[in-house]
Order: C-alpha cells, then structure tokens, then sequence
C-alpha cells in the first residue's frame, strides 16, 4: 500500500500503521476466507473470535485515524481472520473487502465502492481498468479518441492508467521474471469480455483520505488479485504521472508477492516493492522520503522495524541487487512459497547460493552505508547515518578505553574516532573488539582525506578481534567502526511485527570495542 500523511514544513509522506496496530494486524493468518458455515456470536467469544474481533477493531481505529493505514496489510489480515468472526462482523469485513463494482453490504464502510454508479471499462489482453463518469469516484478531464475498438471515448487518464499497468507488468513480469498475478478467472470482467485472468484496476476517489491506492483480493475469487488507484492524484505533491508510476510499480508487485505467497513477511512486502519504484522508475525518488526511516539514517533499528522503517528499507534490497543482481529477491521469493522460509530464512539461503550468507551480508551493508555517496549510484542525496560521538585520540590520550553497545537483531552502531592533531604516516590505529554472540560482527571503515575509503573486516577468534589501520592525519580523515548485530533467529509465531510474527531470541547483546594510537616502529 502507498499512502501519505502532511506533516508541517515537510512534503507529504507516506502513511503507514503505527506500530502497535501493526503488531495487533500481524496477529491473523494470511489466508483466504473459507466457505464453512458461519459462527454464532456467543456471549463469551472463543479465542480465536476474540483475537479476530480485535485486528477488526484495530482496522477500524487505523482506517478512522488520519495518521495513516497501511490498506494492502490491513485487508490481508482481515482475509486471513475472517473465518474466525462472528456473523455480524463478517458482513462488516465482506463490505470492507468487496470490490468497487460489488454491491455494497455496508455503504459507510466501503474503503471504496461505484455504488449505483453505471462503471465503465476498458481492457487489453491482461489487464482490465475500470472507472466511472459521474459521482464522487468518477475519472474526469478530456476524452481520448474512441480507442477501445467499440466507438467508446475513453478518459485520458484510463488510456494513461492502462499504459503504465501494462508497462509495469512488461517489466517486472517478462524482464525481471517474477511470477504473474494469480488469476481471478472471469470475475471483475464488463460484459461480452470472457477473457480469463485479467488483472482488474479500479479508479477512485483515494487522494482525500491520503491513499495512493492499494492491493487486494476477493473471497469470490480467492487466489485472483486487483489494484485500487487513485483517479487522478491530484492531491499529492509529486506530479500526477510519476505517482501513478510509483504506486503502479509498488502496488503491482504486491500482487506478484500474493502469486507466491500471501503470508509474505510485512516487511519483506514493503521494503521489496518500495525497491520496485527504484528499480522502474529510479528518475521518480519519491521512494527518498522514506529513506530516513529505515536502516541508512536509523542503523540502531531491527532490518525488519515495522511502520515507516520497512519502507525505508528499500535500500537493503537497492545494496543487494547491486551486488548479486534483480534475480536475487525473486529466488528470496520462491523460497517463500508455501510459508516454508520466513524471510530471514529465504534471504539467507539465497545469499548462500551466492556464497554468503545474511549475517556477513548485513555488516556488509551497515558499513557501506556509512559512505553511501560512494555506495549507491544517488547515495549523494540520502540521508546520513546517524553515528554514536566522536571518540578522539592523540599523542597524549591515545586510547579510547573499552565501550560497551547493545544492539537489537539486524542492527548496527556507527562509533567514529579521529586524531585531535596532525599525526605522521607512521601511526595507526589498532581497533579490538570483543564480541558476546558468535552473530556479531564488526567492520573498520578508513575514511581518507582524498574522498576514498576501505572497509577492514574484524575476524574474531574466542570472541576476540582486531585490526590495524593507516591513521596518519595526511591521508586519513577518520574511522568509523560500526559493530553489528547479525542474528536473524526467532520464536516464531508470537504475535510480533517481526519476522515471522516472532520474538528476536539475541537482542540487547552486548558487544565492545576500543581503538588505540600506535606507532610503527
């Protein structure tokens, strides 16, 4: 889901579930609703229906409050608790999930619904969009030429619409080679169109509420999937096309997720199709106000923080396709299917088909987002790592004595040391690190005064590690060590906004360091 919140003296931003209501959503089954007979409330609710009625309540809460709602996570989560609803929330949850062409069981609770409204449609061979010409969700602006073959003029922006859903579905399915979206069969079809599979696109009034549009599917067609856009993203700061281009990009890549797996963790979900607006339209960077969020400006966060930090992380996925190519998150994703890898699990046995693995990956990453410029191809405009204070060293004091950090699962801390005076290019730095869990890493970046860099690996024994670097004041500017906390392992299914809804098994573990003056002789 693409969404957005103002926020004063800023440019609009995207809205996503704070996080308590994220971990309360994580609580359902990603699922679609069977078609058993229907539970009667009881006075006393059985656990199931008592934690199904609560991601409800917690749906309700996000889509009433203007901070924001994460729709494609939200509907998701209400497919996968709906078997456990009572029957009077069920007709609730089927108005929120219906289609807006279905008719409406709850007007005031549709997200979006045509109503009455006459819907028109216009569709190629695998992708349908629909709109309407009058009332609240109705497409406006000029006519295109009749193009649909059936002497129907059509709104520009259908026409605008459709060639950039089909030019998304060229690239991210035949050029990158993901997977399809799962069909629906003929549901969602206009009349005398008995084509199957398409994938259905409804336009609407989404920009007042601060939603870019959404992805979803139905109970009628369980494994098919749609797109929710909005009509003309005129409320938005970010030229209308290049939104629509955006969230196309974005919100179609959910759907290629469901084909593999609707149980996809939520992190992985939106880091991974944020990546996408990248990877598509990389001239756009409206995927740059998130970066702050994330890991790159917050490494002292878990990989997988929920809330605006999973959009952020897009440049995880910009770090790792860099390296191993676009092939690596579609083999991350075909180990996702079925649910039998979280997508810790699925990251790290791709990485190992590639000959390393996440934990080595991971402090890769922290430190080279320490000299982002040189990193990424627009690293220049990101935002900067946060680090810890600057630790000094000179001829007088030359030690920074031993400093303890604890740091949480995939998280990282930037501790930069430099030289109070000028130094000859006889000194150096001697950096130890002591480690408390085999799953830490540590990394020594040497920040020289000509703009170039190297990054030391600290290779531990019992625990134990160092490195040498050059620290002469004449070539170098400082170090940076950032230690890391590479653990991926979990207790899953815990009701968390984690991987896996798990419990993180090493966090808070301790890890020290110190960097000392030497001198060769």
């Amino acid at each position: 889901m693409r969404a957005l919140l103002s926020v004063p003296s800023r440019r609009h931003r995207p809205r996503v579930l704070a996080a308590a209501t994220t971990v309360a959503l994580l609580a359902g089954l990603w699922s679609a609703a069977p078609t058993q007979a229907e539970p009667q409330r009881d006075d006393v609710l059985t656990a199931p229906a008592a934690a199904a009625v609560k991601v409800l309540e917690d749906v309700r809460d996000t889509l009433a409050a203007p901070e924001g709602t994460d729709l494609t996570v939200a509907l998701a989560q209400l497919h996968g608790v709906y078997a456990d609803l009572p029957t009077a929330e069920r007709r609730e949850v089927r108005a929120l999930l219906a289609r807006p062409t279905d008719p409406s069981l709850d007007p005031v609770q549709d997200l979006l619904n045509y109503g009455k409204v006459k819907p028109f449609a216009k569709c190629n061979t695998r992708i349908c969009v629909h709109w309407t010409e009058s009332g609240e969700h109705s497409v406006t602006g000029d006519d295109a030429a009749a193009s649909d073959g059936l002497g129907q003029t059509v709104p520009a922006w259908v026409d605008t619409t459709l060639e950039v859903v089909d030019e998304v579905w060229t690239t991210e399915v035949e050029t990158l080679g993901y997977r399809r979206p799962s069909g629906d069969g003929t549901v969602g079809n206009p009349k005398n169109n008995q084509r199957a599979d398409l994938l259905d696109v409804y336009l609407g009034e989404l920009g007042r509420d601060g939603y870019y549009g959404y992805a979803n599917w139905d109970q009628a067609a369980p494994r098919g999937s749609y797109l929710v856009l909005d009509n003309d993203f005129a409320e938005f700061n970010t030229e209308p096309l290049e939104a629509l281009q955006a969230t196309v990009a974005h919100e179609f890549f959910h759907t290629v997720q469901f084909a593999y797996h609707r149980g996809v963790d939520v992190w992985l979900m939106e880091a991974s199709a944020t990546w996408m607006e990248e990877r598509l339209y990389t001239a756009v960077n409206d995927n740059r106000q998130y970066l702050e969020f994330g890991s790159l400006r917050e490494p002292g966060q878990p990989l997988d923080t929920p809330g605006f930090a999973q959009y952020g992380n897009w440049i995880f996925f910009q770090y790792l396709t860099q390296l191993y190519g676009d092939d690596v998150l579609r083999d991350v994703l075909e180990l996702s299917v079925g649910g039998t890898n979280h997508s810790m699990q699925a990251l790290n046995k791709a990485l190992k088909k590639r000959g390393t693995k996440l934990a080595d990956t991971f402090a890769d990453f922290s430190a080279a987002n320490v000299v982002r410029g040189k990193t990424y191809p627009e690293g220049s405009a990101y935002p900067k790592p946060r680090s810890h204070r600057m630790r000094k060293v000179s001829k007088r004091k030359r030690g920074t004595g031993w400093l303890t950090d604890r740091l949480d699962h995939l998280a990282a801390s930037n501790n930069p040391v430099k030289a109070t005076k000028k130094l000859g290019k006889k000194w150096r730095l001697r950096v130890d690190v002591k480690r408390s869990d085999k799953r830490q890493r540590a990394r020594v970046v040497v920040l020289r005064t000509d703009g170039s860099f190297r990054v030391r690996r600290v290779k531990f024994t019992r625990g134990a590690g160092r490195v040498r670097v050059p620290f002469g004041t004449t070539a170098v500017k400082r170090v940076i060590v950032t230690l890391v906390n590479s653990s991926s392992r979990y207790r899953c299914k815990q009701r968390t906004a984690f991987a896996c809804k798990g419990t993180p098994k090493d966090d808070s573990a301790p890890i020290r360091y110190r960097a000392r003056l030497q001198k060769r002789s």
